[in-house]
């Protein structure tokens, strides 16, 4: 097992990001005033055993996908699709030379009025050379 290893890694979590998008398929959904509640996960992977690192550039920076959704996601258009947002994180975060994988979910509390709080998520792996194996 390398240094590299997805086995090994360091995990940054960031939790319950409260932001009022609007978004949504159903009519009530639609109105062009209407925006609602979305919590959002991010966590932020990095494969590689002991952190060895001096500052804050050393680490994985949770500060840059917070103000992405909450800075950005309020002005957006409407969004039919959570699919869509999760999609547009996930590939922001990947541009974080730190950020090895990353997974991200959304949900909408607000719904079914408590009853139930739908979600969408997914996980994404950059795509490096050197997680394969080598012969």
């Amino acid at each position: 097992m390398t240094q590299d290893s997805p086995h090994n890694y360091q995990k940054t979590s960031l939790h319950d990001i409260d932001v009022e998008i609007k978004v949504g398929i159903a009519g009530w959904e639609r109105h062009p005033q209407k925006k609602q509640k979305v919590l959002v996960d991010i966590d932020l992977f990095r494969f590689q055993s002991a952190f060895t690192g001096k500052n804050i550039k050393d680490c994985l920076d949770y500060d840059l996908p917070f103000r992405y959704v909450t800075e950005n996601w309020p002005k957006r258009p409407h969004t039919e699709l959570l699919e869509t947002l999760v999609e547009e994180l996930i590939a922001f975060c990947l541009k974080i030379k730190t950020v090895d994988a990353v997974r991200v979910s959304v949900r909408k509390p607000h719904v079914y009025n408590g009853r139930a709080t739908p979600s969408v998520e997914f996980f994404r792996l950059r795509k490096k050379t050197n997680l394969k194996k080598k012969p």
